[in-house]
């Protein structure tokens, strides 16, 4: 049940119930105090036509209920005006003159006034259309930074709303991502309306005194002219706008959160906006167009705005920001050389000669006769150039042997003794425990037997 009105008495500092006029105690004229807005609402009837049902939220201004309308059986969400602001008739009067004006404003991204009026008790309030979603500050915070498309499309929806309020002489001056609310159905659709159209300023006394703590409007968002209190036109409207895009990009207000109102201000008027990483450079150039100081230096209108955002309108798949680097050519593949391949050929035929003496030399050989000295004819491909002698260890003394048959004398200088060098001499393999001594492996069977017993010959085979 709603609670009556209180009865007070200034002089004893006592309540009393609704129909004495004077305190019974000191005989003090009673004042009566109006209830105007609170969690006593619930349950009220306002005029015969709303009843209010659940408190939605609460702020400077007053606070919002969801109410009941009656004549068409619908829910409105009811902002009720209280304080100070209920009291003061000059606000009360351009409450109720915006109102109206608010009222005749049919546009889908607007928020639909239904009703407006005061209570005999002097309670404000304006019944509205009840909307269900979260304020593009809360979607800014949850899931931005925005890409160009999303923020293009609830920018040109802002566009539009504020086209239709400027064409009926209104401005917002109030407009922030808190008063724009992000609608939940249709799911993913980004579709919003926009609150409080020349409301919170025409509650605040006379234009001309617009100074101070009488400033209306948040300073992140706010316009330069109306910060220092000068007058304002549709332009203010756009500044804000131009606001909204540059933290639906970045995440931030253009000139941070810290500081006060003064400090935010000072920013406004002395450093030009930051950068914005990722926007190409034309809309950036737009954007910082909208936030200039100076309001003949931002488009003339929402409808110029609104074209102008539209030609950027699938630029998401374009590179922006930072141009592309061409990738450095490929190094052109040489083709090899015929020498190198010939080489090759050489090398593989050398080692399949290799292959086959190897194997032939693990066959087991006739035992020679005695005194006939095994020579070994030269293969079809000539041995390679001797490399220059590497430095050996120290030959081992090769064990007592009994006298072998004479050897053929050895061959004078000359080409038969080149002849007999160039023969390739078959040796058995050697062990890998212990190496095969010099004597051994070419005894009888090499002409120069005796030299090879310094190891020379055998030197010369494993090269």
């Amino acid at each position: 049940m709603p609670r009556a009105a209180e009865h007070f008495c200034p002089a004893c500092n006592t309540s009393h119930p609704e129909g004495l006029a004077r305190c019974p105690k000191c005989n003090t004229a009673l004042v009566r105090l109006a209830v105007v807005g609170g969690d006593e609402l619930i349950g009220r009837e306002l005029d015969g036509r709303f009843t209010v049902r659940e408190k939605l939220g609460a702020g400077g201004m007053g606070a919002v209920y969801r109410a009941w309308q009656h004549s068409v059986g619908r829910e409105v969400a009811l902002k009720v005006i209280a304080g100070r602001q209920a009291a003061n008739p000059t606000a009360a009067k351009r409450f109720l003159r915006e109102a109206r004006l608010a009222s005749r404003l049919v546009q889908p991204n607007i928020v639909g006034v239904v009703d407006f009026g005061q209570t005999p008790d002097g309670m404000l309030y304006l019944a509205m259309e009840l909307c269900e979603g979260r304020t593009l500050s809360r979607l800014i915070r949850d899931e931005g930074p925005f890409g160009i498309a999303r923020a293009l499309h609830i920018a040109l929806q802002l566009c539009d709303a504020l086209e239709a309020a400027h064409g009926a002489g209104i401005v917002h001056r109030d407009l922030k991502p808190q008063n724009i609310i992000v609608l939940d159905k249709p799911a993913g659709r980004d579709l919003l309306k926009v609150l409080d159209f020349g409301l919170a300023r025409s509650l605040d006394g006379e234009e001309s005194n617009i100074t101070g703590s009488n400033i209306v409007g948040s300073p992140n968002y706010i316009s330069p002219e109306e910060a220092m209190g000068h007058d304002v036109d549709a332009r203010a409207d756009l500044y804000s706008l131009g606001a909204i895009l540059f933290e639906m990009f970045s995440g931030a207000p253009p000139y941070g959160r810290d500081g006060g109102f003064t400090d935010i201000v000072r920013r406004q008027l002395t450093l030009a906006p930051p950068p914005l990483v990722g926007v190409p450079a034309s809309l950036e150039a737009l954007i910082h167009r909208c936030l200039s100081v100076r309001p003949e230096d931002r488009p003339d209108s929402a409808a110029t705005l609104h074209a102008q955002l539209t030609s950027f309108v699938g630029s998401e798949s374009q590179p922006v920001a930072v141009a592309a680097v061409p990738a450095p050519p490929e190094p052109e593949r040489r083709s090899r050389s015929p020498f190198v391949a010939l080489g090759m050929v050489g090398l593989a035929v050398l080692a399949a000669a290799v292959t086959v003496l190897v194997l032939q030399g693990q066959q087991p050989a006739a035992e020679p006769a005695p005194g006939v000295p095994v020579v070994v004819r030269p293969a079809t491909e000539p041995e390679p150039e001797p490399e220059p002698e590497r430095e050996r260890e120290a030959p081992v003394a090769p064990p007592v042997e009994p006298p072998a048959p004479p050897a053929a004398p050895p061959a004078k200088r000359g080409p038969a003794r080149r002849d007999a060098k160039k023969a390739a001499v078959k040796v058995e393999p050697r062990a890998a425990e212990a190496p095969v001594p010099a004597a051994e492996a070419c005894a009888p069977a090499c002409a120069e037997w005796e030299e090879c017993k310094a190891g020379k010959c055998v030197e010369r085979l494993m090269r």
